[in-house]
């Protein structure tokens, strides 16, 4: 017992080994257990032999050699809860970064203290380019700038939902909460950001909506000929509701005369391209190919197509403003070609699968009115 007792007041109360397991503490909670019990072996070494009498000798008195044993302990038993609690926070790090919702900590000064995976993928950086960086640093004034009310209401205390949009990298929508953290002492020194990813119910509801209005414009479509019995202006509700569903810029519809494909309605085309396709079999067109297969082609980029390379159709496309094309045949239900529904897009494009079904409804009826006339 004496022995423990000088060792403890020779070793464990001198100001160099109070050093050593400040750095022993920090090795395990920064770097890890392994590095912070060999550093703890090295303060070991070195104030035994530079600072402990006798100086420049390893002393081997029983004294010394509970002292050493006594600091190594301490330095396990140290290092290992330092480095389960620095494992714990990895683990729960990790876990944030998995979930595909946001989660970051700004603080009062508006600096981001926390960022995980998902958060910053929407703002196109990864986590520790935010960590310490002011939150207008991240994205662009005019973004945030809509948002800043609801942080001045989160710093005072207030938890605040919202909607938000990002434009980039990648348009997105999202529900935001933003809740205040606080000291013990009651005081706010940030807040949390919560927010969840809602672009894919964003674009079901949007589909919901365009469907209805679609199936909505069909009905009227019906109607109108029902009441007048007059098939010219049906046939030009048909190719705006075909240009409006696609959302394309312009479009036409032809019906198949005599075994030629003629112009019956139009959408924003210039009388130029009007006059050149006039008889769209006798030149290189989408429509010629659509109607010669009995199904739907699809040029997203006429810029990229072979179809029209080096061909002068290419620059009449051109002319009129047109870099994609989609055409699709008008079969009737005993199989006949009534015709092709075309559509056009000033800028190039690949039409999403849920227009192109809607798009496939109104051709249904649009053959059945052109058959039944």
């Amino acid at each position: 017992m004496l022995a423990l007792s000088v060792a403890f007041k020779n070793h464990l109360h001198h100001t160099a080994y109070m050093f050593s397991f400040l750095g022993v503490i920090l090795n395990a909670a920064y770097v890890g257990f392994g590095p912070a019990l060999a550093g703890a072996v090295i303060c070991l070494v070195g104030v035994d032999y530079y600072l402990l009498p006798p100086l420049h000798d390893f002393g081997l008195s029983m004294p010394n050699l509970l002292g050493a044993a006594l600091f190594t302990l301490v330095s396990l038993i140290i290092s290992g809860l330092a480095a389960r609690r620095r494992k714990s926070q990895e683990d729960l790090i990790s876990i944030i970064d998995a979930d595909p919702a946001g989660v970051a900590f700004i603080d009062t000064q508006g600096t981001v203290r926390f960022m995980n995976k998902a958060s910053a993928d929407r703002l196109g950086i990864s986590p520790r380019q935010a960590l310490g960086r002011p939150i207008e640093q991240l994205t662009k004034p005019e973004i945030l700038a809509p948002y800043k009310t609801y942080v001045v209401r989160a710093l005072a205390g207030e938890t605040v939902t919202f909607a938000a949009t990002l434009e980039e990298p990648s348009k997105s929508h999202l529900v935001v909460t933003y809740v205040p953290s606080r000291s013990p002492l009651g005081e706010v020194t940030g807040f949390y950001a919560f927010s969840t990813d809602v672009t894919d119910l964003k674009k079901a509801e949007q589909r919901n909506a365009s469907d209805l209005q679609a199936l909505t414009r069909m009905h009227a479509i019906s109607e109108k000929l029902l009441k007048t019995g007059n098939l010219q202006p049906v046939l030009q509700d048909i190719i705006d509701a075909a240009v409006e569903i696609m959302r394309a810029d312009q479009g036409n519809l032809q019906l198949l005369v005599e075994n030629s494909l003629k112009i019956v309605a139009f959408h924003g085309h210039p009388p130029r391209f009007l006059k050149y396709f006039a008889a769209a079999e006798k030149r290189t067109s989408v429509c010629g190919v659509a109607m010669k297969q009995g199904s739907r082609v699809i040029l997203p980029d006429i810029e990229k197509s072979a179809l029209f390379a080096g061909r002068p159709e290419q620059e009449e496309l051109r002319a009129a403003g047109i870099r994609a094309v989609q055409s699709t045949p008008l079969i009737s239900r005993s199989g006949k070609l009534m015709g092709v529904l075309n559509t056009h897009w000033a800028r190039p494009h690949q039409p999403e699968q849920s227009d192109l079904w809607r798009l496939d409804l109104l051709a249904r009826q649009a053959a059945d009115v052109i058959e039944g006339k």
